[in-house]
């Protein structure tokens, strides 16, 4: 008990979700999804979940997490039109080789966080130290505080290219490009 407590202590959210204080802790299934995560009884009011991730990972790389869910729908339509009709294999928008299709992983030619970089900063949102999400009892996929931020950032992200690449161009060889063009 002394160890969840302590990791809860560190979520970004802890004030918002402690409530008044904390009965118990414990494990159960998420109602939106069929994976199990922690969960808190309050000493008043109902039960609220809570992650790890939330718990040992700094806001602004629950932001960046947050912001790529909320461009899922495009990044998995892209995915899909340029699958259409592909076999068993797809040819790299890195490469120009050939790989298994189950291999495949959608790109940012733009890397993603650059994306963000400029569009908050248009806004003067630091989301270093600004959670764009708030807590929802229950609830794990994002809900945005400002939805029409949120709005204009997938505005602002749509004609950025996106291209369809092997999982380990993706992982390493496209970075190290980078690396190497940008030192």
């Amino acid at each position: 008990m002394e160890f969840m407590r302590d990791l809860f202590a560190c979520n970004v959210e802890a004030n918002e979700k402690r409530g008044v204080g904390i009965k118990r802790f414990y494990w159960g299934l998420a109602p939106q999804y069929s994976t199990a995560c922690f969960w808190i009884e309050r000493i008043e009011g109902k039960p609220t979940e809570f992650g790890v991730a939330a718990c040992l990972e700094q806001i602004g790389r629950l932001n960046r997490q947050a912001l790529r869910a909320a461009v899922q729908v495009e990044i998995s339509a892209f995915r899909n039109r340029r699958l259409a009709g592909a076999d068993t294999y797809f040819v790299s928008d890195f490469s120009g080789e050939s790989f298994p299709i189950e291999e495949a992983e959608v790109d940012h030619v733009t890397p993603f966080n650059e994306i963000i970089g400029q569009f908050f900063g248009i806004h003067g949102v630091d989301i270093e130290n600004h959670m764009l999400t708030r807590a929802i009892d229950a609830r794990s996929d994002p809900v945005w505080r400002d939805e029409a931020l949120i709005a204009a950032f997938r505005e602002y992200h749509r004609p950025f290219p996106l291209r369809l690449v092997h999982r380990r161009e993706n992982q390493s060889d496209i970075k190290r490009m980078s690396k190497r063009e940008n030192p």
